[in-house]
């Protein structure tokens, strides 16, 4: 299923598994039915990011930043422990 996402065709294996089940006027129905919801799984305004650098970029504002957003809703606190632990960091490390 992953390849299957990683190639922008989710609902393929999940088809050929139905088509074996179903009839075919159950399958035609489903299939019209997913064919249309699969446009919103792949947005085409998301920017493709080549180099690693841009990928990690953008893993940290699409991902790291909307979680720390929520762990700071419940521990405000934990801003200054997070603050410490940047400013300590090993610059051999990076």
């Amino acid at each position: 299923m992953f390849r299957a996402i990683r190639a922008r065709a989710p609902r393929f294996p999940f088809l050929v598994q139905l088509k074996r089940m179903v009839d075919s006027f159950m399958y035609q129905m489903v299939h019209d039915s997913i064919a249309q919801d699969e446009e919103e799984l792949f947005p085409q305004d998301l920017p493709e990011e080549l180099d690693a650098l841009s990928r990690r970029k953008a893993w940290i504002e699409r991902s790291v930043v909307p979680a720390f957003r929520k762990v700071l809703a419940e521990d405000p606190g934990y801003l200054k422990i997070f603050l410490s632990m940047l400013d300590s960091i090993d610059e051999a490390v990076i």
